[in-house]
């Protein structure tokens, strides 16, 4: 035992080569990762009546006060609310990353529920300012060059002519 306490003991290396060997077997085995996914629901399920039967027999009032401590707690600390602000878009991304094929199918059933006249009218009501704005600036820009242009085609046709 005392050789398998030690870090640098050699016994230990081989427990520890054979466990990682054991954890990379079973890493790739599907019944196992089914039978501890069971077991992990199993124990979530425990875990939730238990938590259920706490409230059921606890005064109210004592999860209230905890409750509020904790929302104040996150109400006056930056740090608290950056901790949570980033698990929950991280938590977000999560889903979105397992339901992408969700999302695609609902946007692509939405855009395909409209007729083709309301989609370019919903377009251009978005864009349409947007372009508008690009136009008038290109014709400002192209104006602007042109004069520029032009002064410095008249300016060469002095100077040689």
């Amino acid at each position: 035992m005392d050789a398998l306490a030690d870090p640098a003991s050699e016994l230990r290396r081989q427990v520890d080569n054979w466990l990682l060997a054991r954890m990379e077997d079973y890493r790739h085995d599907i019944a196992f990762a089914d039978w501890l996914n069971s077991k992990l629901s199993q124990l979530v399920t425990v875990k939730a009546l238990a938590f259920k039967e706490l409230l059921q027999t606890q005064d109210v009032d004592i999860l209230l006060t905890l409750l509020q401590k904790r929302l104040q707690l996150l109400a006056d600390s930056e740090t608290e609310q950056s901790r949570l602000d980033g698990a929950l878009k991280e938590l977000l991304l999560q889903a979105l990353a397992m339901q992408h094929d969700t999302v695609y199918d609902l946007v692509l059933a939405k855009l395909h529920s409209y007729d083709r006249d309301v989609l370019i009218a919903k377009m251009e009501q978005r864009v349409g300012d947007d372009l508008q704005n690009i136009r008038k600036s290109g014709t400002c820009i192209g104006g602007l060059m042109g004069a520029v242009l032009f002064i410095i085609a008249t300016m060469a046709e002095r100077l040689v002519g």
